[in-house]
């Protein structure tokens, strides 16, 4: 499985690095690093269940990364997430 692992990180998002993400919808999610800033594109990510390991669709990939944001700030919602950002500005 991290072969499979690495193989989609090398070759669908370009990088020989990753971290393991927060788990998401029963899937072990892994995130691609990069070494220098990389703007633009949807943040894809790696997801793994069972025997499954595979790249996240454009609609998984923003629901999970609005669901990592949430868990990483300790939200309980995505309008509690913007209403805190809101007080940090």
């Amino acid at each position: 499985m991290k072969q499979k692992i690495k193989e989609i990180m090398k070759e669908e998002l370009m990088t020989d690095t990753y971290t393991r993400g927060v788990d998401w919808n029963g899937y072990e999610v892994y995130v691609p690093e990069y070494k220098e800033v990389f703007e633009g594109g949807v943040p894809l990510v790696v997801l793994v269940k069972d025997d499954e390991v595979r790249l996240s669709k454009i609609e998984e990939s923003f629901e999970y990364l609005k669901y990592s944001q949430i868990k990483a700030f300790g939200a309980k919602s995505a309008k509690e997430l913007a209403d805190q950002a809101k007080e940090q500005i």
